[in-house]
Order: C-alpha cells, then structure tokens, then sequence
C-alpha cells in the first residue's frame, strides 16, 4: 500500500512538472511580470517556458522585432535557472546567456551582436545624435538588485559619427571592463579618429556612477571645435575635462 502511495505522489509531482514545462509563454510571462524589470515589456508571445518566440520593447522605445529564448538545463547543475536569447532588432542582432542564481543573481554571458548605435538614443527629445555601430563581445556581466558586482569584456563602437547640424564623423571607441566586485570601472577610449577621448565610468555599489576623462580634437575642423565647445573651455594643452555621474534607478 505504501509503494502505491508512493508511485502515486511520484506519478502527481511528474504531471505537475509536465504541465509547468509546458506552461504557454504567454502565462507564464504573466506569472513572472512583478519579477520582470519594467524597463522591459514582452508581447505577442508563442511556445512555452522551454522555447519560445515573441516582441519586446525596450525602455519603451527599442523595439525588439523577433525575440527567441531556449532554455539551457545543464545550468541546472549549477543550481541556476538559464536561458540562450537572440534578438533581432531594427537593422541588428544581439544573443546572450542569461540565468538566475537561488540569491537572484543575474548572470548574463556571452553577449555579442551588431546594434545600430542610432538606436541606444531613441529616448532623447531631439532624437538620436550619434550614428554607428556597437559590436559587443561580453564575457560575463554579474547583476543583483540594479548593482553590477562583476563584468569582463568589451564593446566597439564603430564609424562613429556625429549629426547635429551637419554630418561629422568621429571615430572608433572601445568601452573594456574586467572587474570582480564593486566598484566596476570601465575604461573607454578611442582607436583612431578626429575626436580623442579617454576616461573611465565607475559603476559603485550604492548604484551611483561616474565618469571622468579629457576628448581633444586631433585633427581640428570648424565643426569639431564648435562641438567640444559644448563641454566648457580647453586647458592649456587644448583638452576638454568631462564630468558627469549619477544613481540608477
């Protein structure tokens, strides 16, 4: 009677994990949404918890066209829940490992793509002022609770060009981080271009940010020079001090 019993409850438990496993997207996103950062809204959603296809819309304004998500199970191994996403976007592409931890870490790995730079600036009242590319090539980033506490990688930023009243090209930059534990400090700096800019952004623990460097035209153009003025006034050695800092929310 009690081996009964037992392949009772066990049949009970598998059939509720076959249900969840098979729970339709759309529910489940439902299920989740307190859980799900409201910078980020889902639609349209087909399949289930294990793979799936739907739209999302970024910051309200980066329209995802096509997302794609497969869940990974050998994370579960390491006592985490991770899925492989790829995303196309107006005229990019993105993929990444994302998983949560039993602390509520988010982990996301293996970023990479081809992301209209346009894009990242479709919330700006004047609309998007710097055109090119990002190439991201992102080996980990680590995230609880809005604080970044580890990240290792980098992000191109290509043909970089400026369109304010008239077309300037800038350059290429890369943004490289490889930090474990707070503050993270990403170092940014230009490969070549009219426009040299170094710096460094430091994301704290408190969930402030800084950044603090010097942009110098390199190759000084009427256009070039009218743009830095924007900053402030030069030094005496003809570089621009940039400053900035703030608290994500």
């Amino acid at each position: 009677m009690k081996k009964l019993s037992g392949l009772i409850l066990l049949g009970f438990v598998v059939y509720l994990g076959a249900l969840a496993l098979n729970l339709p997207a759309e529910i489940a996103y439902g299920l989740a949404r307190d859980f799900v950062p409201p910078s980020i809204r889902l639609f349209d959603l087909h399949g289930n918890i294990l793979s799936g296809k739907g739209q999302a819309v970024l910051n309200d304004t980066v329209p995802v066209r096509e997302l794609q998500w497969e869940f990974k199970p050998a994370a579960l191994l390491l006592g985490s829940v991770s899925y492989a996403l790829r995303a196309r976007l107006d005229g990019g592409r993105l993929s990444a490992d994302v998983g949560v931890d039993p602390l509520l870490r988010v982990t996301i790995s293996d970023v990479s793509g081809d992301v209209p730079l346009e894009s990242m600036q479709a919330s700006l009242p004047q609309g998007p002022l710097l055109y090119g590319r990002l190439e991201p090539a992102v080996e980990v980033v680590t995230i609880k609770e809005g604080v970044v506490s580890r990240a290792k990688g980098r992000v191109v930023a290509r043909t970089v060009t400026y369109r304010g009243s008239g077309t300037l090209p800038l350059g290429d930059y890369v943004a490289g981080v490889d930090a474990d534990g707070s503050p993270v400090a990403i170092g940014i700096a230009d490969s070549g271009g009219v426009l040299r800019l170094n710096g460094q952004l430091v994301l704290a623990g408190d969930r402030s940010y800084q950044f603090e460097g010097v942009a110098e035209a390199r190759e000084p153009s009427p256009p070039l020079v009218d743009l830095l003025a924007q900053i402030g006034t030069p030094d005496a050695e003809g570089q621009y001090l940039i400053r900035f800092g703030g608290q994500v929310r």
